[in-house]
C-alpha cells in the first residue's frame, strides 16, 4: 500500500493539480473559475490526505524492515518527508487561491509568488518518484542547477547594483529618475526590462521614488527599498542610495571572491552523488555474486559483510523511498550559498525566519538609521514603514518597536528583547544618541553584524569540507572492508581444507 501511494497516488494527484493550474491560467473562462477553484481544493485535500496516509503507514511500520534498524528508520523518515511535502503543497495551493484583497500591485505580486511556489512543489511531488529511474540526470542536475543559479544570482545582484548607482547619480545631480531607469533597460532580460519599463512609467505618472520602487518586484533589495521610503523627499536620500550601492558592491565581491561558497558546495554535491552511484553499482552487481560464492562454499559471512548485504537487500526493496530521500543532503548542501546569492533580506519565509532575528538586525538598523538621518519623527515613520514590509513577523516586530518608542522608551534595549542586538550594543547606541551620532553608529553596527555573519559562514564552510570528505571516506572504508573480508575468509577456508 505504501509503495502504491508513493509511486502512483501522490504523483498523479500532483500532476492533476498542475494540469488544472495550467488550464486555469491559459484556457478557463471567467464563468468556470469558481467551479475549478472548488475542484482544485478537492484534489488538494485528497493530496493532503494521501500524504497523511503515507506518514501514518510509515509510522505504523508498514513494509518496514525490522531485520535492519538503519533501513527501518530511513524508510520512516523518507515516507514522512514525502508526506509532509504533499501536505505542504496542498496547503500552499489552497492558501494562494483563497479570496483576498488583490487590488494593489503588491498583493498581486504576493499571489503570483505563492502560485509559483505551489507549482514548484507540485512538480517536486510529481517527479520525486522518478529520481531512482534517472541516475544520469541525478548526477548532472546538481552541477547544472548550481551553475545556473550562480549565474542568475550574480546577474540579478549586478542589475540591482547598477540600478542603485543610477538612482544615486540621478539624485545627486537632480536628474529625472525615469530617464535613468529607462537607460538601464538595454541588455537586461525580458522580465527585468518589463519591470524597468513599468517603474519608469510610474515615475513619469507622478509617483515618488519610494512609491514607484515598492511594488513587490525584485528590482532593488527589499531593505534598500524601505530605507528609500524612510528618506524619500529629504536630502538624506542621496546618501542612502549611494551607501546602499557601495554596500551591495562590497557584498557581491565578498560572495564571489571571499569564500566561493557555491563552487565549493557544487563540488561536495557532485562528490556525494558520484559516491552514491558507485555504491549502488556495487550493491546491485557485486554483492549478489558474493552471496552465490559463499553459498557454494557453505561458508558463513563475516558480520560486517552480512550487515552490508542485508542493508543492500533492504535498500533494493524500498528504493522508491530511499532514492528521493538522498536528495535531502543535496538540498542542505546547496541551501547556504543560495541564500547568500538571493540575500537574506529578500527572502520571505516568516515561519522559519522569525527564529533568526539576528540575521534581520542589519536591515532593521539601516532602516532606523535612514529615518534618523532624514530628521523625521522616528516612531510614526517606523510604523508607516512597517506597514509596507512584506514579512508578517518582521512587520509585527517593527510595529511593536514603534509603539514602545511612541511611549517614550529612552533605551535601545527594546531591540534586545526581540533579539536584534545585544545589551552592550544597545548601550553603545544609547551613547551614540547622546552624541548625536546615532545614524552613523547604527550603520556601523549593521556592517559589523554583516561582517561577523560572513566570517561565521566562511568558517562553517571551511569545516564542512573535511568533515564531509572524512565521513565519505569512512563509508568507503566500511564498504571496502565488508567486500574484501569475505575473500580473506574464503582463502582461509580453502587453506584449512587443503591437506
Amino acid at each position: 500500500m505504501l509503495a502504491l501511494l508513493t509511486l502512483l497516488g501522490l504523483p498523479v494527484l500532483a500532476g492533476a493539480l498542475l494540469a488544472l493550474d495550467h488550464y486555469v491560467r491559459f484556457e478557463a473562462s471567467r464563468d468556470e473559475l469558481s467551479r475549478l477553484a472548488f475542484v482544485v481544493r478537492v484534489i488538494g485535500l485528497a493530496l493532503a490526505g494521501t500524504g497523511l496516509a503515507v506518514m501514518l503507514l510509515a509510522a505504523a511500520g508498514a513494509m518496514a524492515a525490522p531485520q535492519n534498524r538503519f533501513i527501518d528508520v530511513t524508510i520512516r523518515m523518507g515516507a514522512a518527508t514525502y508526506g509532509l511535502l504533499a501536505i505542504l503543497t496542498s496547503v500552499v495551493g489552497n492558501a494562494f487561491r483563497s479570496p483576498g484583497d488583490t487590488s494593489t500591485l503588491r498583493e498581486e505580486m504576493r499571489v503570483d509568488q505563492r502560485a509559483s511556489l505551489f507549482r514548484l512543489l507540485c512538480w517536486t511531488v510529481a517527479l520525486m518518484p522518478l529520481i531512482p529511474f534517472l541516475p544520469v540526470f541525478v548526477m548532472v542536475i546538481p552541477l547544472a542547477v548550481t551553475t545556473l543559479l550562480s549565474s542568475w544570482g550574480a546577474l540579478n545582484r549586478g542589475s540591482q547594483i547598477s540600478l542603485l548607482w543610477r538612482l544615486a547619480i540621478a539624485s545627486e545631480n537632480e536628474l529625472p529618475y525615469a530617464d535613468e531607469v529607462e537607460a538601464a533597460s538595454p541588455g537586461a532580460g525580458r522580465h527585468r526590462r518589463e519591470g524597468l519599463a513599468a517603474l519608469a512609467s510610474r515615475l513619469r505618472n507622478g509617483q515618488t521614488l519610494s512609491e514607484a520602487v515598492d511594488d513587490g518586484s525584485p528590482l532593488l533589495p527589499r531593505g534598500d527599498i524601505l530605507a528609500i521610503r524612510a528618506t524619500d523627499g529629504s536630502p538624506a536620500l542621496t546618501h542612502t542610495l549611494r551607501e546602499a550601492a557601495q554596500r551591495s558592491v562590497h557584498n557581491l565581491t565578498d560572495l564571489r571572491e571571499g569564500n566561493a561558497a557555491l563552487p565549493l558546495q557544487a563540488y561536495l554535491v557532485n562528490v556525494v552523488v558520484v559516491l552514491l552511484a558507485i555504491i549502488a553499482y556495487l550493491m546491485i552487481f557485486a554483492v549478489p555474486k558474493f552471496k552465490d560464492i559463499f553459498n557454494d562454499f557453505n561458508i558463513q559471512l563475516p558480520a560486517l559483510s552480512a550487515w552490508l548485504m542485508d542493508l543492500s537487500d533492504s535498500a533494493g526493496v524500498y528504493w522508491f523511498l530511499l532514492g528521493p530521500l538522498l536528495i535531502l543532503p543535496v538540498m542542505f548542501l546547496l541551501l547556504p550559498p543560495l541564500i547568500a546569492l538571493a540575500g537574506w533580506e529578500n527572502l520571505n519565509f516568516p515561519l522559519l525566519m522569525r527564529w533568526f532575528p539576528r540575521r534581520d538586525a542589519p536591515e532593521v538598523l539601516r532602516i532606523i538609521a535612514a529615518i534618523v538621518e532624514s530628521g523625521r519623527p522616528l516612531a510614526p515613520m517606523l510604523d508607516e514603514i512597517s506597514n509596507h514590509h512584506p514579512r508578517e513577523d518582521l512587520r509585527a516586530r517593527l510595529q511593536r518597536l514603534a509603539a514602545e518608542l511612541e511611549l517614550g522608551q529612552p533605551s535601545w534595549e527594546i531591540l534586545c528583547r526581540d533579539g536584534f542586538i545585544r545589551r552592550d550594543e544597545a548601550h553603545a547606541l544609547d551613547a551614540a544618541g547622546e552624541m548625536k551620532e546615532l545614524a552613523w553608529a547604527m550603520r556601523s553596527l549593521a556592517d559589523a553584524i554583516d561582517a561577523r555573519q560572513r566570517i561565521r559562514t566562511a568558517w562553517l564552510l571551511e569545516w564542512q569540507r573535511p568533515l564531509l570528505i572524512g565521513g565519505l571516506g569512512i563509508i568507503v572504508a566500511i564498504i571496502c572492508a565488508a567486500i574484501f573480508m569475505p575473500l580473506i575468509e574464503v582463502i582461509n577456508s580453502i587453506q584449512r581444507l587443503d591437506p
